[in-house]
């Protein structure tokens, strides 16, 4: 789930691997994608509620409270 914000660093990625071991290749539950916020937002944004038969959403707006100014590809040279 990391490798793709380690595209840049693979140093990075490397050391992440040698650390974690084998155990971080196994196949994610969806508990396991709640580690990043990405999914977690994917999960609430399709999570539904029940109750006596009515089905609705569990989100009903989206609200950002922090806005991620932060763009990788400008500080690559900083990374690496």
């Amino acid at each position: 789930m990391l490798f793709p914000y380690l595209t840049t660093t693979p140093w990075t990625k490397f050391g992440i691997n040698l650390i974690l071991g084998l155990t971080s290749d196994k196949k994610a539950t969806p508990w396991d994608y709640m580690y990043l916020p990405e999914y977690m937002q994917e999960a609430f944004n399709g999570a539904t509620i029940e109750k006596d038969g009515n089905v609705r959403k569990l989100v009903s707006q989206e609200k950002i409270f922090l806005p991620c100014k932060l763009n990788l590809q400008t500080i690559s040279w900083m990374i690496q």
